[in-house]
């Protein structure tokens, strides 16, 4: 896969201002070195932070959609009917940076909400469904302890 070119570098707004004109040329390549880092660091953070988000969201459909195929293999209509939910708990869970205990309690109040609607509820699957989330929000609890989850 090619590589593509690297963005065309813009001057930065700060080397307008007087005490950067004074500077020796050095320190004005130091300056500009800082910054550009600085500028890759934001990058990388918003590309990190885009990427939990979309996570988030599938690991909320695949929680409601997935455990409920994999425990009734029930129809595309329902299983659609369930991506609304697991998404809108997914975007809730991403903008609370839920970890394993409010991401448990979230999914809980989602689960009582729809299953309730539906008229369903089994004990195993409630009891697998509080296990999972837990686990996906430990997950995300230890991605953001490690650095690898954006903020």
């Amino acid at each position: 896969m090619a590589r593509s070119a690297p963005p065309a570098l813009r001057p930065d707004a700060r080397e307008q201002a007087d005490w950067f004109e004074r500077l020796p040329e050095h320190a004005k390549s130091e300056f500009r070195e800082r910054w550009r880092a600085e500028s890759g660091r934001s990058e990388k953070l918003r590309e990190r932070r885009r990427s939990t988000d979309v996570r988030y969201l599938v690991e909320g459909v695949l929680l409601f959609a997935g455990l409920e195929f994999f425990f009734f293999g029930l129809g595309a209509g329902r299983l659609l009917l369930l991506v609304l939910p697991g998404g809108l708990l997914g975007w809730i869970c991403s903008r609370i940076r839920a970890n394993r205990w409010t991401y448990v309690l979230v999914a809980v109040a989602f689960y009582f909400g729809v299953y309730g609607l539906l008229g369903l509820f089994a004990v195993g699957h409630f009891i697998v469904f509080v296990c999972v989330a837990a686990a996906l929000g430990f997950t995300h609890e230890m991605l953001r302890a490690d650095g690898s989850e954006g903020l």
